[in-house]
């Protein structure tokens, strides 16, 4: 059991010792899509299910480690039975955000922007434009990328509504 740990731990650093040149934005434009499994914490997980999505991605890098990132996608959270009563949400978010990327391929983002906020519950629906916000660190490598964010869909309710979001996706430069 121990060698096989050891035999991991090596691994792993040898990944992060032979790939670093290729964890750098070498275009400056990158267009990408990627899919999300947000879940829901805090009030907003009593009141609704796992939701999953998908956004489109822009990335303008200024340098090599650091550019700007847009995003906009659609989210759907299943059925909750709550008192008796069905419910769900969707969010509609488009963000704009900054983007760290390291040499070793962790990179590090923020975002902020709007957010279509629905409610369906029971016989009620409704809907508002929010301002949302993203915090995530994640890992990319060969335009591969797997991330973990805090998505907050309406930041006016940062203490109800919050959720960890898991994220994989693909860019391609040009």
């Amino acid at each position: 059991m121990k060698k096989a740990l050891i035999v991991s731990a090596l691994c792993i650093c040898a990944l992060f010792v032979v790939v670093p040149g290729q964890a750098k934005a070498a275009d400056t434009f990158r267009v990408g899509i990627e899919a999300a499994v947000p879940i829901p914490l805090l009030d907003w997980g009593d009141a609704t299910g796992v939701g999953f999505g998908a956004f489109g991605k822009f990335e303008f890098y200024f340098n090599p480690n650091m550019g700007l990132s847009a995003r906009f996608g659609y989210i759907y959270h299943l059925n909750k039975t709550v008192l008796g009563v069905d419910a769900h949400s969707t969010e509609m978010p488009i963000l704009i955000g900054f983007k760290y990327l390291t040499d070793f391929g962790l990179y590090g983002e923020l975002a902020t922007g709007i957010c279509r906020y629905e409610v369906v519950a029971g016989g009620f629906s409704g809907d508002e434009w929010k301002l949302g916000l993203l915090l995530g660190v994640g890992y990319e490598i060969f335009g591969l990328n797997a991330g973990v964010n805090l998505f907050w869909p309406s930041a006016g309710d940062i203490d109800d509504i919050m959720a960890l979001m898991f994220t994989i996706g693909w860019s391609f430069g040009f």
